[in-house]
This record gives structure tokens, C-alpha cells and sequence, in this order.
């Protein structure tokens, strides 16, 4: 007969101090936390008191931290049952940032769901005898099996709790490419995936960088070109910036004019290309994009991220057979990294000329907003069909394009009178 079952290796004591010392460290913290982190998760008799009474201030709109803590415990006569306010400060001591919350809380979620799935199989194997009723069992193993499915599914969040929270958020603002009639329909924000889709030799790229040069002062971006060197990406650019004609630059056939137009922009907008970075590898797997998307945001700042484009990404072929999987990974990914990590997002997917995605329309659901571009050969003018918009409405709208310099939204006249009133509440562009 089984009296006793063993959790010790079912328990992370330390996670659950580090867990509490962020929620009484960061102001934020306990917001996330909730969304999926519960009381009954704990192990500790100290971490659940502490927890709970955690979410009951916040559910009350009480700041949660070391100090209001220790008064609310103190005011409950709960304080020395802890062990003290110094508990409470040696929890704080094992912070150092509040950036992996959301992974610790997940760790403390795994644990409790095992725990109870090993509680149920040595109460199972207690109570089966010759005498049972297996309605009985079966309704008890259900009932425990139920528990340990929804701590996978914790991150659930409380609607009436979340509205109460959301009052005295800052919302955040939104962003326009700064592009004429698209931002009429589009507005951007932060843990978006835009995709930007159409066959070769209509503009994709151009569009891309156009949107990049008109955020960056308000969003440090990081583009990962996988079509073309980042020497040729960054001429675009300067052509852009100067009105010079790409095919001269490419070609080295500029005139001295030109050559002077070019040096000029790159002094003139020296300080703001500083802020663009390029991946130039040529190769990217959607683990490493993961991993240095993460690098480039905590530590460099990065608020917008560019992928020229899609398909040429890699997924690993053993997990996932056959092209189809792998864009279906790789879109999956991408926009985990754009919610993850809070960034806005903006991928080139190639598609065919009857306007089907290579590889996989994964990327058409994973998208919030999705962009079809459109122009006959030599117009000056670019369609821009808004399919998808989880932010607004949806259309078709044309923008100005002047393929020699590069340009989309706007043309070579506007783009010389810089800097221009741009359609958002941020500073303006270039």
C-alpha cells in the first residue's frame, strides 16, 4: 500500500523565491504572473501565503512591492508565519530583472501538473482492489487528470481581472508606414506580424525599406536580409534618400552630381542609418532567428524587425517533413518572436503570379495584417489590397512609387522636403 509519495524532485523551491521576489520587485509583475500562475501552483507554505495575498491586492488595485507587502502581511498578522519581512527581502535579493518572469512561472506550472498527475496514479493504485467501482475510480482519475491538463492551460487569463488592469495601463501608440493612402487603412502595434506578399519585380523589398527609413527614428530596426548582401540593401537606401537611380548606383555609373547627391544623404542621415542593423549571413534557421531576435531587442533595443524573405528560412528538416512543415514552422515562429517579444514585425513572403505563397499559407493566418502589392510594369503607381487587418478595415488603396530611386508612398518631390509630418503621435521620420 502506498502511504507516502515522493515530490522532492517534482518541486523548485528556488524558482517559486525567485518568482515571488520579482512580483514584490517589479510593479508589473504580478499582472503577468496571474495570467497563469495560480496559489495552489506553490509548494511553499510561505510562497502561497505570499502569492495569494500578492493577488488579492492587485485584484483590490493595491501596488504590489516589499513595502506594501510587508504592511499588508503585518496588518494580517501573517507577517512572522513567513518567517519576517526578512523572507520577504531575501526573495528580492535573487533578482536580477523581471525579463524571464513568464519562463519561471511556466516552470512552476510544468511541476505542478506532474505532481498531480504522480498524486493520481498512487491514488489509483491505493484504491483499485476487487472491491472498487471502477465508475468511481475512473470519475476520480478524470477529475485529477482535468487538474493537471488545466495547469498546462493556465495562462488563461481572468476577464474581469484583466479589464480592471487594462484601465491603468499606458496603451501603446500606434505606428503608420507614413506611406500615402495606406495609412489611411493600416496602423501598426507593437506584437504585430505584417506580412508583405507579392512576385518578383513588384516591389517587395522597396515597400520593406521604405517602411524601415520612414519608423526609424521612433523604431530601431534590425533587417534580416536573405535575398540580397547588405552593401546592396543599404545603396537602396541612400538611393532613396538621395533620389538617385539604383540600376546607376548598382552599376557604378554615377555622375559626379549623383556621387555628391549620395555623399550628402549618407552625412545628412549618417546618425539614423546608424540605428538600422543587417543581418548578412544569407542563412537563417527559425531557432537562431529566435535566439538573436531575443539578443537584438533586450540588449540593442530593437522595436522593429524586417525578414526579406520568408521562405528563404530554415526549419529543421528532421522535425518537420517536407516544405509545406517547415513554412509552417517558420511562420508559426515568426510570430511567436513578434508577441514574445513585443516587437512589431514586418515579413516578405514571395509568391507565385497567381498570387500563391511557396511553401505554405501559414503565413496568411499567422499574419494580423497582411499586404498584397500590386503594379503594372513602368506605372508610377503601386496597389496596395489590405486582405487582412486585426487593427482596422480592409481595401485596396494606391501609393505612389518610383521604382528607379526605390520609393514607395510617397514620391522624389515629397521625399526632398524632408523631414515631412508624418500620420502618427511619434516623432517624425526622416
Amino acid at each position: 500500500m502506498i502511504d507516502t509519495i515522493d515530490f522532492t524532485d517534482l518541486t523548485a523551491p528556488e524558482v517559486e523565491d525567485v518568482v515571488l521576489g520579482q512580483v514584490l520587485t517589479d510593479h508589473q509583475a504580478i499582472s503577468r504572473a496571474a495570467r497563469m500562475l495560480k496559489a495552489d501552483h506553490l509548494v511553499g507554505p510561505s510562497h502561497k501565503m505570499v502569492y495569494r495575498t500578492a493577488l488579492e491586492m492587485w485584484s483590490e488595485g493595491i501596488g504590489v512591492d516589499l513595502i506594501t507587502m510587508t504592511h499588508e502581511l503585518r496588518k494580517r498578522g501573517t507577517l512572522e508565519l513567513i518567517g519576517g519581512a526578512y523572507t520577504l527581502a531575501k526573495w528580492t535579493q535573487r533578482v536580477v530583472s523581471s525579463t524571464h518572469l513568464d519562463h519561471h512561472c511556466a516552470i512552476l506550472v510544468e511541476y505542478y501538473g506532474k505532481r498531480v498527475l504522480r498524486r493520481a496514479g498512487a491514488d489509483l493504485a491505493k484504491n483499485t482492489n476487487a472491491a472498487s467501482e471502477n465508475d468511481a475510480l475512473i470519475s476520480g482519475i478524470t477529475n485529477e487528470l482535468s487538474k493537471a491538463a488545466a495547469a498546462e492551460l493556465s495562462s488563461d487569463i481572468n476577464a474581469g481581472e484583466r479589464a480592471y488592469t487594462m484601465l491603468d495601463e499606458v496603451k501603446p501608440k500606434p505606428y503608420y508606414f507614413n506611406m500615402v493612402g495606406v495609412d489611411d487603412y493600416v496602423f501598426l502595434l507593437p506584437g504585430n506580424m505584417v506580412t508583405v506578399s507579392a512576385p518578383s519585380g513588384v516591389g517587395k523589398t522597396a515597400f520593406a525599406l521604405s517602411a524601415v527609413l520612414n519608423l526609424i527614428h521612433v523604431l530601431k530596426p534590425w533587417i534580416v536580409s536573405l535575398e540580397m548582401p547588405a552593401d546592396e540593401l543599404l545603396t537602396r537606401a541612400l538611393c532613396q534618400l538621395a533620389c538617385v537611380d539604383i540600376s546607376d548606383a548598382l552599376q557604378d555609373r554615377l555622375s559626379p552630381q549623383d556621387r555628391e547627391r549620395m555623399a550628402a544623404a549618407a552625412i545628412a542621415h549618417g546618425e539614423a542609418l546608424s540605428r538600422m542593423s543587417i543581418e548578412d549571413s544569407g542563412s537563417m534557421s527559425i531557432d537562431r532567428f529566435r535566439a538573436l531576435a531575443e539578443h537584438k531587442v533586450k540588449n540593442d533595443g530593437v522595436r522593429l524587425i524586417v525578414v526579406d524573405y520568408a521562405q528563404l528560412m530554415d526549419a529543421d528538416p528532421v522535425a518537420h517533413k517536407g516544405l509545406a512543415d517547415q513554412n509552417e514552422a517558420i511562420s508559426k515562429g515568426l510570430r511567436s518572436v513578434a508577441r514574445s517579444l513585443n516587437i512589431i514585425l514586418l515579413v516578405v513572403v514571395h509568391v507565385n503570379r497567381q498570387g500563391e505563397a511557396h511553401g505554405s499559407v501559414q503565413y496568411e493566418k499567422d499574419a494580423h495584417v497582411r499586404l498584397k502589392l500590386s503594379r503594372e510594369k513602368g506605372d508610377a503607381m503601386m496597389t496596395v489590397d489590405i486582405i487582412k487587418n486585426r487593427n482596422g478595415r480592409t481595401g485596396s488603396v494606391p501609393t505612389p512609387f518610383e521604382g528607379r530611386f526605390g520609393l514607395v508612398g510617397r514620391t522624389a518631390h515629397a521625399s526632398s522636403q524632408f523631414p515631412a509630418k508624418p500620420k502618427t503621435d511619434h516623432d517624425t521620420p526622416f
